[in-house]
């Protein structure tokens, strides 16, 4: 007796190919979870630590009004992030603006203000700059 092996269809082939999507995409996003969340919670120690290093009037603004200004928003980073570290599969929106007071004191809040910027790498000297 002859064994029946189902028909290969265009429907059943892309069924296929479907799932096999499904299971590689669901692999792939469950191990960029733990991944997003080391990032997020490191960016939550980076405010925490500014937030540490601002509040002294030596290191921060000396005016007390602009330092509160600095800090709020320093805080707002930290619980966003903070946030985003616990639930990194959730959608993280845009860095609001930092604050005037913070350029107006020199004050570089997004990574460590003792370290100088580091350049930007040019990747592709040859080519023409794209505008």
């Amino acid at each position: 007796m002859r064994v029946a092996w189902p028909r290969y269809t265009v429907r059943r082939i892309m069924v296929g190919v479907g799932l096999i999507a499904l299971v590689f995409g669901g692999a792939r996003w469950i191990m960029q979870m733990p991944k997003r969340a080391t990032e997020y919670r490191r960016l939550a120690a980076e405010y925490e630590w500014a937030e540490d290093f601002y509040n002294n009037p030596s290191d921060g603004p000396p005016d007390p009004v602009a330092r509160e200004k600095v800090l709020r928003y320093i805080a707002l980073l930290k619980v966003k992030y903070d946030h985003a570290a616990r639930r990194p599969w959730l959608p993280v929106g845009l860095d609001p603006p930092e604050p005037a007071e913070a350029t107006k004191w020199g004050i570089k809040i997004h990574g460590d203000p003792d370290e100088d910027q580091v350049p930007v790498l040019d990747l592709y000297p040859n080519h023409p700059p794209r505008f």
